[in-house]
Parts: C-alpha cells; structure tokens; sequence
C-alpha cells in the first residue's frame, strides 16, 4: 500500500503513539543497521538496531524485542473492510515457552519469529507468508489450536491523536466555597476544595500512590509546578507540550508554585512517559504496530504504576474532511468507518489478552482513557456541519478505540482461553466522558465521546490552568476542553482514593469513584442517558452510618434515654431539650424512637440522625450536628406538620413540604447547613406544572417553569435515598 495513500493520510495531523518509542532515542536513517546507545537508553536497558532504512527491531537487555513493519506491509481488504499488517501475526502465550518451544510454534505456521515479550506478558510477533486476509486469518486459527497458544491474530496499525478538542489548541470533608471566578468552576464541580481540605487536615491519612501520565512531546522540568514530576523518558526529538503540561498539572500539579493545585498534589508521585516527535518519521513507519503499545503498557506496568493516565486515542476524521482528503482506498465513508471499527476492533481484543496475563502475574492497575471529542473536522475550530452545529461531529467513544472499545463484543473475539471475565478486564478501566454546566444541572457536550463504555464523567470544558511562560513568550493561558482534561482529574481522584485507602484494591477505587458521584451527567446521544460526575471530596469521605456514638454526642444520648424511658410530657421535652419533632399533637417520644449516626456533610464530624421506622422504612425525624469537638450538639433539621425529611446516599437532606392548604407542594435539596442550598422545585397540584425555587425560605417565590423531565433530572442527580437502620435508645425488650 502507497504511502501517500495510507490511512495515515484520512487521519491528517493524527499524532503517533508508539509506546515503546517511550524509551526511544533518535533514528536516524544514516544509523541504520548501527546500535544506537544514550543515557535514557542504558538508564531504561533498551537497545534499538535498525534493519534497513525502513523495518526496525526495538531490543530491550531482559531480551524483549518488537519488530515495527513499514507503511508499505499495511493492506486495506476492501472485501473485509480491514485495514491490518501483511505477514504478520501477534500470538499470546498461555505461559512462558522455552527458545527451542517457540521456534516450534513459528515453524507450525511456516513462519519466523520477528518479536518477543517475555515476563509479566509473554507473547511472539511472527513473520508469515501469506497472500490475503483469509490465509493469514487461517495460519491465526491453526495456532489457536496450540494448547499453548492463548490468543493469535492480525497484527493492525495504530493512528493515535492527543485527543485535544481542537489540535489547533494552544493552550472528613468541609463544604469549601471557592472564590467566584468562573475559570475555576471546574474545580468546585468535582469538589476540589472540599477535598483538599479535608486532605490538608489529615494529611497523615494519606500515603503517596503513584500514577504515570502517557502523553506526545516533552515536559518543561523548569517549571516549578512540575520540579518534583519524574521523567521517565524524555524524547529527543520532540518540543515540550502545552497539552502534556495542563494534563499533568491537573494530576499533580505542585500546590506550592503558582497556578492551580493538582487533584492530587501532595499524595501523588507522578512518573512522565514521552512519545517521539510525531513528525520525525524518516526512519520509521508513519503508524504504529498495536505491539509497539502493547510492550510499552508491560514496560510501565512493571516499572510499578497504579494509574495510568491515557489521554489520547484515535479520532476519526469527519464526513467532510474525508470527502476533502479524495482518499480512494475506501469506497465510501461508511466503508471507512467500518474499517476504522474493525480495526479498533482487532486492537482491543488484542489488548483485553494482554490485560488478561497482565494480571495472571498479580498486577493491580488502573488504566483511565478519555472517552474522545467527536469526529476531527476538516478544519479545525469549524463545524462541518452549518445547519446542526458539531451534530456530524458526534462519535461514539468505541472509535476512540484501545480502553474505550473493550466490551462483549471485542472480548467475545477473544473469549475461549482467557482466566478473567469481561467484568475482570474492565474492572482495571475507567473511561471518562465529558461534562459543562448548564444552569443546575450537567450536561455532557454534544461533541464528546459518548455510549456505553463511559463509565463517568468530568469537566472538559473551558479548563483554565496557569501556564509557565515559553521562552520568553507569554504563557497560554487560554481555556482548554477535551476529555483530555476529564481524564485526569479521574486519575488525580483516583490516586487520592487509594492514597487514602491503599489496602483497596483497582475495582475498590473504580466503585468508590463511581458509586461516590452526587451529580449526574445528561448524556442525549446514544442508548446510555447519563453518566455519574466525578466528586473527589465525597470519594474520599463517603457517608457512613454507624451506631458507635461519638464521644460529643453522650450526653445528648442519654438526655434521650431517660426522657423515653420515664415518657417526658411534651412541656418536659420543650423546656429541657427541645427534644422531638414539631408534632400536630404532641405527645411523648415514642418506645421505638432511635439513633444513626453519619458524617452528612464531610466535615468530619458526625451528625445524629434521630427517628422510627415505618413500614420497615426509615423515617427520620430529627437531624442533630456540632460546629467543632467543643460545642454543644444542636438541631439542624426536624420533621413537621406537612413536613418531612430524607437522607440520601450523599448526605443530601431531601424536605418535603406542603403549603397553601396542600395545593403547593415544595422539595429542595441541601446540605445539614442549611446555607448550602443545592436545588429545589415546588409542584403546584391544581395547574399540576412545576417551577424551580428562587429561595430556601418558607414563603417560596417560583422561578422558572420546569418540565416533569428536568424535575426527574434534579432527583437522579443526587443519586439513591440511604438505607440505614435506628438502634432504639431504650431496648424495650429488656
């Protein structure tokens, strides 16, 4: 296949990620055939000889080597629709093979083997003769057969892009309110502050946890916000990155140095993996063989990371940029997005095997990916499409491929000889959608990676970061978007949750990232309608119900005890204590009356969930909280006439109230300090509409009008109502 009929052509300016290229140095075609050897190679014991101006082998001192074939070896199978690399096969071992074994192996399908992985991963690229996708498609099946064999089949080129949203782009917890300045919304979306509160006030909670950030160019070691990054491999050829940067700082950028503070900062040890200049291609293919990545994911699995940071993947080219390029290898654009599929297809379940012997060997690991920003238009910062801005745009994250295409599909490409389950695989995977704020509610923009796969959500538009100056330029300070962006603030999120939790382990992180979200994402593409909003504070402190009474709460608790044992009269209840709910007709506390305690709102301190159970249902009645350890415990919340109270998941208090004779029905959402006001609507029952609350107040003023659908949106946004269990303050059975 031509060059300049490659695919590499459709995917203009795709930048290439080689993932062995991270420890590579510069190939020059007057090297080739002469063993090249720098300090970054001897430091990472990585030798690289050239075969010929074209075709290379990366040799590694444990005796790992890749063989990297040429643009001229891939082949489009129009019948097939496949775009794959002729002669060449990547087979998965069921375990190591000894020389003489793997020799065997090749010889069976009449072939050489050209590459091997050996270790945490053992696999052989071998070298076929075969004249089209069916006989190469045949030699895989023969070595299927091989008890031996785990997984064989074609080896397929990689066309990976940043993933920037335009690639023309330069640029105990306590309720922390950040300063109004809407560049950093994106920070109070996740809760930032909030946890970097709590992390600052039990700092010795934390332990430092590791993530490594996979990115094209170079990083700038001279700005302060990144001195204490570690750079594994620093490309020669490559410029520093703009996109690296803000993608790493958004991790672990140093909370000492101006800017913004990285999720992560001060719990994080962020390890840099850089890719070749995408551009020095004189010596090497213009793609990249799917084992290049594969061996790079070992390499860096085995160096010992916990979170790997992706922000890239492929992104396919639009209708119209493809009808611009007159790229005659495909015969239509269907035709072209189908070969894109299959191909990211072969790559993922390549990819799910090699997940799968990553952890045989005992590795835990979380891969984050971002989920992708839509088709690449022919033209960068303009809509392809002029009647339905960014609609031709749209792609589902599966193009994206790699991460975010493991599913029943791909796994079932590969299922037969595996030891972990689909849900295994994606256990150690979390794909990141995009997230923007529209009014009240978060919505995911209409260009942004979507489906199935996405398993969260994060900020991904008009990210604002404090850049360094660039040699004397002035720096870009300009607002970025792209998952790009979500996904670390998912790998900084992680990282503090394992920092906080090391005993926990990858699917532990995964679930408490998950199941911590207090927000919903509306996603209106696809079968999937939303997706959770990343909360980093509530990750780290989740509320808890527990019947352990907190020393600042034992002399309330037994106040209650004896005014239930001895049935205080109504008068005694309100003049000792207040104790009770506002009741209709008071009464004394009831036998069954009960306590819960839970830290509500994150601030460290627990509050004292009073009430009864009715139809074996919580039904909460009063809400007790302190300021700090020396205060006196006061009433936050109560039940009243026509008005009642619920707990969710979050720590969201729920009240119901009616008013006006019943006809007006009102329910808003807020924190135990009732300052923090989160959402609310009143439902008017004779003209049965809806309309959003303006005030927290008892004499509600309606705002806007509201459909049935938004207030359904408010109500899933906070997630499930908590289940819990009172433990009576008199055991009555006694």
């Amino acid at each position: 296949m031509k060059k300049k009929r490659n695919v590499t052509i459709v995917l203009a300016l795709l930048v290439t990620l080689a993932a062995v290229w991270f420890f590579s140095t510069n190939k020059n075609a007057e090297q080739s055939g002469e063993e090249m050897e720098t300090e970054q190679s001897e430091k990472h014991g990585q030798e690289k000889n050239n075969k010929g101006d074209e075709k290379s082998t990366i040799r590694y001192e444990n005796g790992d080597y890749v063989f990297v074939p040429t643009d001229e070896d891939i082949v489009y199978d129009r019948e097939e629709r496949l775009t794959y690399y002729k002669n060449i096969l990547d087979v998965f071992l069921v375990g190591e093979l000894s020389d003489k074994d793997a020799e065997e192996l090749a010889h069976l399908v009449e072939g050489n083997m050209v590459g091997r992985l050996q270790g945490a991963m053992n696999t052989l690229q071998l070298q076929v003769e075969a004249d089209s996708y069916h006989e190469l498609q045949q030699l895989a099946d023969r070595l299927m057969d091989e008890e031996s064999v785990k997984y064989a089949g074609l080896s397929t080129p990689i066309f990976p892009s940043d993933l920037n949203s335009e690639d023309s782009q330069t640029g105990g917890i306590n309720k922390v309110e950040y300063e109004e300045d809407d560049r950093k919304w994106w920070l109070d979306s996740i809760h930032a502050y909030s946890a970097w509160d709590y992390m600052d006030r039990n700092h010795k909670e934390f332990e430092r946890v590791r993530v490594d950030v996979v990115e094209l160019g170079n990083l700038d070691k001279n700005d302060p916000a990144l001195e204490k990054v570690e750079v594994k491999s620093p490309s020669e050829s490559a410029s520093n990155s703009t996109h690296a940067e803000v993608v790493t700082k958004i991790i672990g950028g140093d909370m000492h140095s101006q800017g913004i503070r990285g999720v992560a900062a001060g719990a994080v040890d962020v390890a840099f993996w850089s890719m070749n200049d995408a551009f020095e291609r004189d010596a090497r293919s213009d793609a990249v063989v799917n084992h290049e990545v594969i061996a790079g994911l070992k390499y860096i699995v085995e160096d010992g990371a916990k979170i790997i940071n992706n922000s890239w993947g492929e992104r396919p080219v639009s209708e119209l940029n493809f009808e611009k390029t007159n790229d005659s290898s495909y015969e239509t654009y269907d035709a072209y997005l189908e070969a894109i599929q299959k191909k990211n297809d072969l790559n993922s379940a390549a990819l799910i095997v090699a997940l799968d012997s990553l952890l045989d060997s005992g590795y835990d690991f979380l891969f984050v990916q971002s989920a992708g920003n839509g088709f690449k238009p022919y033209k960068e910062g303009e809509d392809d499409n002029e009647e339905k801005p960014s609609e031709k745009n749209q792609v589902a994250a599966e193009y994206t491929g790699f991460f975010s295409n493991i599913n029943p599909d791909t796994f079932d490409k590969v299922d037969g000889k595996l030891n972990h389950r689909l849900e295994d695989i994606r256990n150690h995977i979390i794909v990141v959608g995009g997230a923007k704020k529209s009014g009240n509610r978060y919505e995911s923009p209409v260009n942004r990676g979507y489906g199935n796969s996405v398993d969260i959500a994060a900020p991904s538009e008009e990210i604002n970061m404090e850049l360094k100056e660039n040699y004397g330029e002035p720096a870009e300070n300009k607002p970025w978007s792209g998952t790009s962006f979500a996904a670390p603030m998912v790998s900084g999120a992680a990282a503090l949750v394992w920092s906080h939790n090391p005993d926990f382990t990858a699917h532990q992180v995964k679930e408490r990232l998950i199941e911590s979200a207090t927000h919903i994402v509306i996603e209106q593409k696809g079968e999937k309608d939303s997706y959770p909003l990343l909360n980093v504070a509530n990750s780290l402190n989740p509320v808890l119900f527990t019947r352990d009474i907190p020393p600042y709460f034992n002399e309330l608790v037994e106040t209650y005890r004896t005014a239930i044992d001895e049935q205080w009269s109504p008068s005694d209840l309100e003049k000792e204590e207040n104790l009770g709910p506002n009741q209709y007709e008071p009464s004394p506390l009831p036998l069954d009356y009960g306590y819960v305690f839970a830290d509500l709102n994150g601030d460290g301190f627990e509050e004292m969930i009073v009430g009864t159970h009715s139809n074996e249902k919580p039904w909460v009645q009063e809400i007790y909280t302190i300021t700090d350890k020396k205060s006196k415990p006061y009433k936050a919340e109560e039940s009243a006439i026509r008005r009642s109270l619920s707990i969710y998941k979050n720590g969201t208090i729920e009240v119901f109230e009616s008013y006006e004779a019943g006809r007006m029905i009102s329910t808003t959402f807020y924190d135990v300090d009732k300052d923090r006001f989160k959402d609310g609507y009143v439902e008017d029952l004779a003209t049965e509409t809806y309309a959003s609350l303006l005030d927290t107040g008892h004499s509600f003023e309606p705002g806007d009008e509201l459909s049935e659908e938004a207030v359904n949106d408010i109500r899933a946004g906070f997630g499930e109502l908590a289940e819990f269990t009172f433990t009576k303050f008199v055991d009555t059975e006694e």
